[in-house]
């Protein structure tokens, strides 16, 4: 009875297939071809159904051997088990059958029992192995499966115990909005594109591959493999997107296995961490492991742990410091910063807690916390009948994206019955990079109710100058610990003092204000004096001061 299962005959003499029919057909489907030309047509057209190949090797046209190096190169033939039929009774033909990818090599004259039981056992073989791939691979990108993953892993290192390895966590930023904006299909077919990179990296380099989340995939091979070229490969795909104005990363954390005591469970984790201390970064795309991710890691998590009960108990201070009008003498603004007085650790600077803020998520309630405090306190200037100033909050890149911000700050200032103005917003770079076009449309309707826009930090990225084209802002601040460096500010760099003077003179072209943050000693105020800068913030003139301090300076400097 006919099982279903195609077998191709390839073979130039009608009289076997003749033989070969009256064997097999009870059992299989029998599929012709007369040279290996028309077998390889064959091949193309039911890959997916046909279960074996009997080849001869003398033909016409095309020879057997041929057929097997065809078939070698194509990921989908080269799964087809091939038994090689030919009267040619050489040592060296079956060794050149087989190294071409041949199962098995049966000569002619051939008993009909013993040839229909090696196509049985190389059929249910294949099977077997079929079966046992839809178990361990990832069915979209044919990548191994986590579960696989880490007993392939755990077999290859414990077989060369004494080798060192890299396990390296790909994860790409911005997919769920990539799969929102151009579809799932699209979103599957780069995942595939990936995928097949990376698995033909890990195959070249006896490595291995597997697929463990929607967009995050693990690699494993030896510590010596080079990843630059695959990146760079995958890069020039990513920017086919970035003209449709999708800018897509791909992060890459890499973790040393030199200790093949550890689990390898253990050893991802740790990849995967790395991979994570560079998400959302847009001049870095590596991070290798090192034990001090873990302590931070600790750290972090503690501080999570505690972050909202922190909030509740008003442990997150908002702290003021002092903006200097250079032009009129005077002080002119401030900036809200926000300091955690922890009750154990003491007052935490932001360094230590915004970037993991960031990253979780957290950054946003903590963002309007400060918002809110900040318009309590020039509610305190009117009130206590003191000379009303601007204060400028940050406004975090997940702000844009998580609240409709034209809507809460406009109701925010409202409440406390303060005029938009007096409230300044810092943007960063990185919330341009991210979405330029939402960024832009959010910014233009802030900027019609009211609200001043600062850009923070301006010339650290790379981005700047398109987003003072693009942007409809008031203020530029540039930090001048970014343009100046120790040494340059004891020599006099000339050169970082022009591009000092550049900057200045290109927001004075374009209509904006200048404030330039980090000024620390007299002669860079003096500098900031001779080239015209409107605003000077820095430990020269005054240092973050809770708000009751702040009441004080601000009274005392209305006296003078």
């Amino acid at each position: 009875m006919n099982n279903g299962r195609k077998i191709l005959v390839i073979d130039d003499l009608e009289m076997n297939h003749a033989i070969l029919q009256d064997l097999l057909q009870d059992e299989y489907e029998l599929l012709s071809a007369m040279d290996g030309k028309e077998g390889i047509e064959l091949l193309n057209r039911y890959q997916k159904s046909i279960s074996l190949v009997l080849l001869d090797i003398v033909m016409p046209v095309m020879d057997g051997y041929e057929v097997l190096r065809r078939m070698h190169l194509s990921d989908e033939l080269s799964r087809i088990p091939v038994i090689v039929m030919t009267s040619i009774n050489e040592t060296e033909t079956e060794l050149k059958s087989l190294s071409l990818g041949a199962v098995d090599f049966v000569t002619r004259p051939y008993v009909p029992a013993i040839i229909k039981q090696r196509i049985h056992n190389q059929i249910a073989t294949c099977e077997t192995q079929r079966m046992m791939n839809a178990v361990s691979r990832d069915i979209l990108t044919d990548s191994y499966n986590e579960e696989y993953f880490y007993q392939r892993a755990k077999e290859m290192i414990g077989a060369k115990p004494s080798d060192y390895y890299d396990l390296i966590s790909v994860d790409m930023e911005r997919f769920k909005l990539f799969n929102d904006v151009y579809g799932m299909k699209e979103g599957d077919r780069l995942l595939q594109y990936i995928a097949g990179k990376l698995n033909s990296v890990a195959a070249k380099e006896d490595g291995i591959c597997a697929r463990f989340n929607a967009d995050r995939f693990m690699l494993l091979y030896p510590h010596h493999a080079e990843l630059k070229p695959l990146v760079n490969n995958i890069k020039r795909y990513l920017d086919r997107y970035a003209t449709q104005g999708m800018k897509l990363r791909l992060k890459y954390g890499i973790y040393h296995a030199t200790d093949s005591s550890l689990s390898v469970i253990t050893m991802c984790d740790r990849a995967k961490l790395a991979a994570d201390q560079v998400k959302g970064q847009y001049d870095q795309d590596f991070s290798y492991y090192d034990d001090s991710m873990r302590r931070r890691l600790i750290q972090e998590q503690q501080l999570t742990d505690e972050m909202q009960d922190a909030l509740h108990a008003g442990e997150f201070e908002v702290y003021l410091q002092p903006k200097y009008d250079l032009v009129n003498n005077r002080v002119g603004g401030a900036e809200a910063l926000v300091r955690w007085n922890h009750p154990e650790r003491g007052l935490i600077l932001p360094a230590e807690f915004i970037p993991f803020f960031e990253r979780n998520g957290f950054i946003t309630e903590l963002d309007l916390h400060v918002w809110r405090r900040t318009c309590e306190i020039l509610a305190g200037l009117k009130r206590q009948k003191l000379p009303m100033l601007p204060i400028s909050v940050n406004v975090s890149r997940r702000d844009f994206y998580k609240l409709d911000l034209p809507l809460v700050l406009s109701e925010m200032v409202e409440e406390y019955g303060l005029q938009p103005e007096f409230l300044h917003l810092e943007i960063t770079e990185s919330a341009y990079i991210e979405d330029p076009h939402h960024l832009v449309e959010t910014v233009s309707k802030l900027k019609k109710l009211g609200f001043v826009v600062e850009m923070d930090d301006f010339g650290t990225g790379y981005s700047s100058l398109n987003m003072l084209t693009e942007l409809s802002i008031d203020v530029l601040k540039m930090d001048m610990r970014f343009l100046q460096s120790e040494e340059d500010r004891k020599s006099g760099d000339r050169n970082k003092n022009e591009v000092i003077r550049f900057v200045v003179e290109l927001a004075q072209w374009m209509g904006l204000k200048v404030v330039a943050g980090g000024g620390e000693t007299e002669e860079q105020i003096a500098l900031l004096r001779a080239i015209n800068c409107q605003y000077a913030q820095g430990f020269y003139y005054a240092k973050p001061m809770p708000a009751k301090l702040f009441y004080e300076y601000i009274e005392k400097q209305s006296e003078m």
